[in-house]
């Protein structure tokens, strides 16, 4: 490509430097200019090949996300089927029953599903409400430090919020050290504060914020808040054999608390050779996992293993071969090891065991290193996810999407904010 660029370049230069073609030479000064209208078409003909690429690309993005979706439809679907007869569902496990309906109760599910869809919705226009109101504190407490880092010149001629008034507790006016409580609001005050507060209502009774918030919140919704901690996290909360690392290391802690508890649980991992490093920390702490691998058959007997098998709490994946199509209700937690851009395969992941036919509350768990190139992919992968990255056809050229694995690569503004 660059020997044809300098070649048009060059019949360019020489056709304009020659104002007149000496005699004899009109047939070579006509291949040339005939040269150089091939090359100016040539270029032309593969930029818009480049262009047309680009479109099949963002094309072909948005139809394998449509194809996962209706994917997961299906096997929703598939799974659910009307219960026979007189027959007999005793034998059956929990969560193969909760896929089995009943005909008289299709009314009463329908309803029932209609009441938890208007609950979910009421749930997120709450969190929504939540969302904007602790944007809105972290823009005054942003506006408030820079306040602090002026000079007495420079200061506004109003009283801007401090940093000691967001951090005291507005019951008793005292400072916050150690725990807090949160509110569903996202108001924060001292734990004896708030049950003082509290002690009056009844046990089922919802909590008013003082603050005169209008969400309520449940008792058992109160969250527990501290500090954020000077180590760099990587302190293990149980003590695990052989060292891997600071990421595999709180894997493994973590996966353990899982097995304590009866829980299992699915890792996946982009890389194969992740993978591999994980399946050995698991061996060498005595943790029994089933590792699918190509092949039809033994990818589903180890599915298969891991779905019956009471001694099996651990399912191995690549994220690229298990992340759609599969219905693993029997886990509750997934680890998610290495963050991903592409936000559809991510949650595709998540709706492995988070779908219909789950009993259990589920748990995802993400690692990410801090201060490294891992946090801004994550970034990335939330703004992609907020802003519908992979199905919007329409801002072609804002998102000129680059060649690059499952996750669609990079464009050119991502590698800059990626390495700058």
């Amino acid at each position: 490509m660059c020997v044809w660029k300098s070649l048009a370049k060059y019949v360019k230069d020489w056709i304009s430097s020659c104002d007149k073609p000496a005699r004899g030479s009109d047939s070579a000064h006509h291949i040339l200019i005939g040269s150089h209208k091939r090359a100016v078409s040539f270029f032309e003909v593969k930029i818009s090949i480049r262009l047309e690429l680009e479109k099949a690309k963002l094309a072909w993005s948005a139809h394998f996300d449509l194809l996962s979706d209706i994917d997961e439809l299906n096997q929703c679907k598939r799974a659910m089927r009307l219960r026979h007869k007189n027959e007999n569902i005793g034998h059956l496990t929990e969560s193969e029953m909760a896929f089995i309906v009943d005909a008289d109760d299709l009314s009463f599910s329908l309803m029932e599903h209609e009441g938890k869809q208007a609950m979910a919705l009421a749930e997120l226009r709450r969190n929504q409400n939540t969302l904007r109101y602790l944007k809105s504190q972290r823009l005054d407490r942003n506006a408030s430090l820079q306040n602090a880092h002026r000079r007495p010149e420079e200061s506004a001629p109003f009283r801007a919020v401090s940093k000691e008034d967001n951090d005291n507790c507005v019951l008793c006016l005292s400072p916050f050290e150690g725990i807090r409580s949160v509110l569903s609001c996202g108001h924060c005050f001292h734990t004896n504060c708030l049950e003082r507060l509290t002690a009056r209502i009844g046990s089922n009774a919802d909590i008013i914020c003082p603050m005169r918030c209008t969400v309520r919140t449940k008792k058992q919704e109160v969250y527990l808040a501290m500090e954020k901690r000077k180590d760099d996290g990587s302190q293990l909360i149980r003590s695990v054999q052989g060292d891997y690392g600071t990421k595999i290391g709180r894997l493994l802690s973590d996966v353990l608390d899982a097995v304590d508890l009866g829980d299992k649980s699915i890792i996946f991992s982009q890389w194969e050779d992740m993978i591999d490093i994980i399946c050995e920390s698991l061996t060498v702490n005595s943790v029994k996992f089933a590792r699918p691998k190509s092949g039809r058959r033994a990818f589903g007997e180890c599915v298969k293993d891991f779905r019956t098998d009471i001694n099996c709490p651990v399912l191995v994946m690549n994220v690229k071969n298990g992340a759609e199509g599969l219905t693993l209700v029997e886990a509750s937690h997934v680890f998610l090891v290495e963050p991903m851009l592409n936000c559809g395969l991510d949650m595709q992941a998540i709706n492995r065991i988070h779908r219909i036919g789950q009993t259990s509350k589920t748990y995802v768990h993400r690692y990410i290193i801090e201060n490294t190139i891992e946090t801004k992919i994550d970034k990335l992968r939330m703004d992609r996810q907020e802003n519908h990255f992979e199905d919007d056809l329409k801002e072609q050229k804002k998102h000129d999407i680059k060649a690059g694995g499952i996750d669609g690569g990079f464009d050119l503004s991502e590698l800059h904010q990626l390495f700058s």
